[in-house]
């Protein structure tokens, strides 16, 4: 994609979540100074699954709270934590869903959890939250639950000890040959995701239990294979619970396993809304969405300090060319076999927002 496209794309994207939070604020500001009758309060319930991060509980509590203030306490959120997943039609007003719950009603809403399909977490915010995105998503999902906000959850590192060279490494950024033959230790057991590394050309094997730093350019054995370990796959928070690396270490930001955690409403409750009502709760919704991104830019922020004090080398990823490679299926590059369910409108609508 040329890089004018791409920024018209960004620019545009971010021009619609500024008029979604003016039109919200504009919105409720309005009706709140027109004469209307005594609003009854309303008690609303947002169920967190204990299983998602902190986070995820913490910004549940505030937007409880921005919903309070901006109703002027006509509308009063509970914030419940479950110690099972939610399930996608329990009874709640309002919850996180991870993307496989919400993929129960729409198989093809799969493909938002598919690796490389996104640049960062700016990228999955700006393009899943975009008007466009979202009628998608609310026409698929038939009426089921109500999506309100796209948030970002997972990151995902290769590590390794071979520096790039040669036709594998772009402008700074690896493109897809540098895979070509890449022996990873993986430490999920994500079939699909197993799958699409070999669609690049990489042996998988899984990662032992000891350190994965101790495998680096080792050769360990796996069904009676014997294989050199190129590469480890790790996420942030493992490499910031170590503090010695040896020299010349890359991180490879591959963002692999990023996907979204939808905050929906039930479908029922939110048409029982009134106009104002769900103004006051996309208003609030727009503050989540800006608080989760500023978190995020923070994280990033404090990842690549901690980074540079390990002297870690930090290396992007020419995801694009990457994604091109496994989900084009004209490119016939790729061994990956693209499942049934793989959206092919919604995957490019995506990739307008990088």
């Amino acid at each position: 994609m040329r890089a004018g496209k791409g920024k018209f794309w960004k620019a545009l994207g971010l021009l619609c979540i500024f008029l979604f939070l003016g039109s919200c604020e504009n919105e409720v500001s309005q009706q709140a100074k027109r004469p209307s009758p005594i609003r009854s309060i309303q008690t609303l319930q947002f169920e967190v699954d204990a299983g998602l991060e902190q986070k995820f509980l913490e910004q549940a509590r505030l937007f409880a709270k921005d919903v309070e203030r901006i109703s002027r306490g006509h509308l009063i959120v509970s914030v419940v934590e479950k110690k099972e997943d939610t399930l996608p039609e329990s009874e709640y007003d309002f919850a996180y869903l991870q993307n496989q719950q919400l993929a129960q009603f729409s198989p093809s809403l799969k493909t938002l959890s598919l690796p490389f399909v996104y640049n960062d977490m700016k990228h999955l915010s700006l393009a899943l939250n975009s008007p466009d995105i979202r009628q998608l998503l609310q026409k698929q999902l038939n009426s089921h639950v109500f999506p309100l906000a796209a948030l970002s959850r997972g990151d995902g590192l290769f590590l390794s000890m071979d520096a790039p060279q040669g036709d594998s490494i772009n402008s700074s950024r690896l493109m897809p040959p540098y895979f070509q033959n890449f022996t990873i230790a993986v430490y999920g057991k994500n079939p699909e995701m197993i799958s699409v590394f070999q669609g690049l050309g990489m042996y998988t094997v899984p990662s032992p239990d000891e350190d994965f730093l101790s495998v680096l350019n080792q050769y360990i054995v796996s069904e009676n294979v014997t294989y050199f370990i190129n590469g480890v796959e790790v996420t942030k928070e493992q490499i910031l619970k170590k503090t010695e690396f040896p020299d010349s270490v890359y991180a490879i930001e591959t963002w692999h396993n990023l996907s979204p955690v939808w905050f929906v409403a039930q479908s029922k409750t939110w048409e029982n809304l009134s106009g104002w009502e769900q103004a006051v709760i996309q208003e609030a919704t727009a503050y989540m969405i800006a608080r989760f991104e500023e978190s995020s830019n923070r994280y990033q922020t404090v990842w690549e300090g901690e980074a540079e004090k390990r002297k870690i080398h930090l290396v992007q990823l020419e995801r694009q060319a990457l994604a091109a490679t496994i989900y084009d299926s004209s490119s016939g590059s790729s061994h990956f076999l693209l499942p049934e369910y793989f959206d092919k409108k919604l995957f490019d609508l995506i990739q307008n927002y990088s």
